[in-house]
């Protein structure tokens, strides 16, 4: 098939995408289906999808092997610090008496109000004299806050009892604050270590997919052969030059990217945050 009919079919093809979901990767997926197949623009498709689910399995496995429960993803210690926040907005809100009589839902108050001492303490015993992510910095204030302010509107309504086992809440949460804030100062280090735990895994694991995405590249060349691979570029170039008017997003596609390199590029750059991103990608 001449280089015009293949041309015409991958457009046509990429024509068909809805407007605004069109990428470079479908566009060359449309030309590997032209030239080569459909079967070897799955698999192409496919070895890019995989390169970025590899590294993105080994930055969790780095995370996980390094911080444990401490996890600023993952670890089950962000359980505790979410629902002792939890705890402490349902404690607000009930404390405040607008549809139901406060001296009902004083129970309930005092009770969650117990949940966020035991969840604070939770993170105390677990994390020790480690360094916690900001992230239980920012979850902890509004915990304290709010169990703060539950404590004062049931003072207020005069439903001491239970009021002093919320205050007792609010009072433990502050004083986990504190720690974790006392905890971050003393050990900089593991404060920087524990802050940009994500990025450094995600670091860590580039090479894995950088090794990932050059043996998809390389089957993918072998797989077409000199002939085709050479074909499904300057079909490639074409079409993504004929797009360019209606996309131009895709008049940034390197036309010296080898045939299949826009797809496993484009998926493989998937797993990583945004703003490392452009940094693998050069």
């Amino acid at each position: 098939m001449s280089d015009a009919e293949l041309i015409a079919q991958a457009r046509a093809a990429s024509s068909r995408v809805v407007r605004g979901h069109l990428n470079p990767a479908m566009v060359e997926r449309a030309v590997l289906v032209a030239v080569a197949g459909e079967e070897l623009a799955d698999r192409t498709w496919k070895s890019g999808f995989e390169a970025g689910e590899a590294a993105r399995e080994e930055a969790a496995r780095l995370l996980r092997e390094r911080h444990g429960a401490l996890n600023p993803r993952r670890g089950w210690l962000l359980w505790p610090s979410f629902l002792a926040l939890l705890a402490a907005a349902l404690a607000a809100v009930s404390a405040t008496g607008l549809r139901i009589d406060p001296q009902v839902t004083a129970p309930l108050c005092g009770l969650l109000g117990l949940a966020v001492a035991v969840l604070s303490l939770v993170m105390v015993v677990v994390a020790g004299r480690r360094p916690l992510n900001a992230a239980f910095v920012r979850a902890q204030v509004p915990t304290v806050a709010a169990t703060g302010l539950a404590a004062g509107l049931m003072l207020a309504r005069a439903v001491e009892g239970w009021a002093a086992l919320v205050a007792g809440g609010a009072v433990i949460a502050l004083v986990v604050l504190a720690w974790i804030v006392i905890v971050r100062r003393r050990d900089p280090e593991g404060t920087r270590d524990i802050d940009t735990a994500l990025q450094t895994a995600y670091a860590d694991a580039a090479p894995v997919v950088a090794e990932r995405a050059a043996r998809a590249q390389r089957e993918a060349e072998a797989a077409l052969g000199p002939d085709r691979a050479a074909q499904t570029v300057r079909v490639r170039t074409a079409v993504l030059r004929d797009l360019a008017h209606e996309h131009p997003e895709l008049a940034d596609v390197a036309s010296s990217a080898p045939a299949g390199g826009v797809i496993i590029q484009f998926l493989a750059s998937r797993w990583l945050p945004l703003d490392m991103t452009e940094g693998w990608q050069r």
